[in-house]
């Protein structure tokens, strides 16, 4: 490489630049001669290097020469190898002589309308997976590290199902890009992270996940939650409420103000509930809004606010927000300190209804947690207007089900309260249409309204909703007793 020194670019060239200073060479280090046409661009992740201030200078199979600021953090090099897939040899350059290079490298880059080989190749495993989690139903994707490699599992009806194995370079090659798309510090690999970006699938369908990393010592762990898709149904009458608790929610859901609480574990589905709910509100003639985090579908009518506490935007300062801009109903995707909890309470009480999430396993935790958040009990029989606890359970395949046992018969006619007449549990073994028996999964509720009692205070609700389906065949009763 000829190491003779050169000045800045002028931004608007995209030829060669070759202008020797006239002084003497300084002390620091400086760019060798640069020929900015020349500059390797194909095979590279162009966008992260100019994001990152790096400027790729000579490029061969087994290796990248790169130009970086002297005030580059010491993982930078590491990074590069990693998002690169080759050695890095590396050159120092004060940051203001290498800026203009960056900025004449970036507008070189942009004109490049075909996307890389390398970036292509890691599109390409990003857009399978994603494909493989929207059309076989998944929920979320693990990419997790081991010394033979990446391993991909995906939760399909909430069972982790392995789908794919790739090369270690390959792997962390993803999570870079990953973490790139979703506007994180790809050069923090020490702490967890967590972002939301969108994939583009070959049919031209946007999927959108949830990001959140996890360091390891295999390296960075990433799990990818799938919180939109295009065709799920969002009608309350398709959760899988029966007739009476349908009711229940179809009232709160007319009033004028008061509290409708929805609680249950991480991952069963508290927020397809709300967003249900929503979407049967009239929201015409009424202002609706909400405080997610993140925002997981977008619903016409609703003004939706996405909570970013790492801006100091959480649920508190926007619920106070919220109050002045003149709401009728208010949903919040998590009730989760003091303060958010008594802002719910007065926004209840002063003629708004407010929808929102607890985590709590059922009706009876919620008013507990409720009462440990400072709520007094003669607020929450105030405003409280309804609280459902739900569950998510395995779905027996339609194709291949077929009429259970006596013996299982007769234990689910043992344990319902009140007995129904008509029995027809089934079991499934397996198809080609389902996995292991299983297709999808069902909702089961328990819904509490005033007055609120001690019966609410354990898992007899929810199991009784779930015999009630097992008994009409649509679950298995060992499903159940997992899954409660």
């Amino acid at each position: 490489m000829n190491l003779a020194l050169v000045s800045a670019p002028d931004n608007s060239a995209t030829g060669s630049t070759n202008i020797a200073p006239a002084n003497t060479a300084p002390t620091r280090p400086v760019l060798p001669h640069i020929d900015l046409a020349s500059l390797p661009r194909h095979g590279l992740p162009t966008a992260l290097l100019v994001r990152l201030n790096v400027l790729p200078l000579e490029f061969t199979d087994h290796q990248l020469n790169v130009a970086i600021p002297e005030n580059a953090s010491g993982a930078l090099i590491q990074q590069l190898s990693i998002a690169c897939g080759c050695d890095i040899e590396a050159i120092t350059v004060p940051e203001e002589l290498l800026a203009p290079w960056i900025t004449s490298y970036a507008a070189l880059v942009s004109g490049d309308a075909p996307v890389t080989d390398e970036s292509a190749s890691i599109d390409t495993v990003l857009r399978d997976l994603a494909a493989s989690c929207c059309y076989r139903h998944g929920s979320d994707i693990h990419m997790e590290p081991a010394p033979d490699g990446y391993h991909v599992r995906l939760r399909i009806d909430g069972i982790l199902q392995p789908l794919a194995q790739l090369p270690v370079g390959q792997g962390q090659r993803c999570v870079m890009r990953l973490k790139l798309l979703a506007g994180l510090d790809v050069g923090e690999q020490r702490l967890p992270q967590d972002g939301a970006l969108n994939i583009t699938l070959d049919d031209g369908e946007r999927a959108s996940f949830r990001l959140a990393t996890l360091p390891t010592v295999d390296g960075e762990k990433v799990t990818l939650r799938l919180i939109n898709s295009p065709s799920r149904q969002l009608s309350i009458t398709e959760l899988g409420m029966s007739p009476e608790q349908l009711q229940l929610l179809t009232q709160a859901l007319h009033s004028s103000r008061g509290l409708i609480l929805v609680c249950g574990p991480t991952g069963s589905g508290k927020t397809v509930t709300l967003y249900s709910a929503l979407m049967h509100i009239d929201r015409h003639h009424r202002h609706v809004v909400s405080a997610e985090h993140p925002v997981e579908h977008r619903l016409p009518g609703v003004q939706q606010v996405q909570v970013e506490p790492r801006i100091g935007l959480d649920f508190a300062t926007v619920l106070r927000a919220f109050l002045r801009q003149d709401p009728d109903v208010m949903m919040i995707g998590e009730i989760r300190d003091a303060e958010s909890a008594e802002i719910t309470l007065k926004a209840a009480q002063t003629g708004h209804l407010v929808l929102a999430t607890v985590h709590a396993t059922n009706a009876g935790a919620c008013w507990s947690r409720m009462r440990q958040l400072g709520i007094a009990e003669e607020d929450l029989h105030e405003c409280v207007k309804l609280i459902i606890s739900q569950r998510l359970v395995p779905a027996l395949c339609r194709h291949c089900r077929r009429p259970a046992d006596a013996r299982t018969k007769m234990k689910i006619a043992q344990q319902l309260q009140p007995p129904i007449a008509a029995l027809a549990p089934a079991t499934a073994t397996g198809c080609q249409h389902c996995h292991d028996g299983i297709q999808g999964r069902l909702g089961i509720f328990e819904c509490a309204s005033p007055p609120f009692t001690a019966t609410y205070s354990d898992m007899g609700p929810l199991y009784q909703a779930g015999l009630v389906k097992a008994a009409q065949g649509l679950i298995d009763v060992q499903a159940l007793s997992h899954v409660i």
